[in-house]
């Protein structure tokens, strides 16, 4: 084989299987990031903030899991949800469930602490006009004694109801500006390499200079007279 001859039908269809193998990796890699996009939009449009800080899906309170007091129930960055409750749904409720509430330690004017734990028993205290309240004692599965303080009802926030396995990781980077920026960016930039490659590889065999095969027109294409090469 000369050097102005083809490479071997099996050289080139073994580039063509590799890029057709990385063509369609790109082509999924691209559909996943779009699809991240899409939740993130999604979520930007459909999270509120409740009263406490406490983000609201469609309505649903959720919360991304921060220590291991409830393991094996849920972990640290579990995404979990809750039913809402209204105040006399938060008077009923019954040991055993699970509830997230307002951290009774809190200090007036201070940022709220959101806990997840399961209610222990159920008892009264006496509210700020001195009446008396229903109040859960709490405690961590997690933890080897019940909460010191007592949840009034009326710092309930909702009732557990499941959770999505180590989402609150993704939940909280999908709301992070840069992620969303990232996001962006790779389809777009894709795109462009895409293009750009498709153009080059199309102004390739334009470009001048003998064909690849060496083969022409005439008697003396390709070497000797009668078409014989060397």
């Amino acid at each position: 084989m000369t050097a102005l001859e083809a490479p071997p039908a099996a050289a080139r269809g073994m580039r063509r299987s590799r890029g057709g193998v990385l063509s369609v990796l790109a082509g999924a890699l691209t559909v996943l990031v779009l699809l991240l996009l899409v939740v993130a939009i999604l979520l930007a449009v459909s999270v509120r903030t409740g009263p406490y800080g406490e983000r609201l899906i469609f309505g649903r309170p959720v919360f991304v899991v921060a220590t291991g007091s409830m393991v094996p129930t849920f972990s640290p960055g579990d995404l979990i949800y809750d039913r809402s409750v209204s105040l006399i749904q938060a008077e009923h409720l019954r040991p055993g469930e699970v509830i997230s509430f307002v951290d009774p330690a809190r200090t007036p004017g201070a940022p709220a602490t959101i806990l997840t734990h399961r209610i222990y028993s159920v008892g009264t205290e006496r509210g700020p006009g001195g009446l008396l309240e229903v109040a859960y004692r709490t405690k961590g599965d997690a933890n080897p004694a019940p909460d010191a303080l007592l949840v009034p009802a009326t710092s309930v926030l909702g009732v557990y109801q499941g959770r999505v396995p180590l989402a609150g990781y993704l939940l909280n980077a999908l709301h992070q500006q840069v992620t969303l920026v990232v996001l962006v960016m790779i389809p777009v930039v894709y795109i462009v390499v895409g293009e750009t490659r498709r153009r080059w590889n199309a102004a390739g065999p334009q470009a001048g200079g003998p064909p690849a095969s060496g083969l022409g027109k005439g008697p003396w294409a390709g070497g000797e007279p009668g078409g014989r090469r060397l």
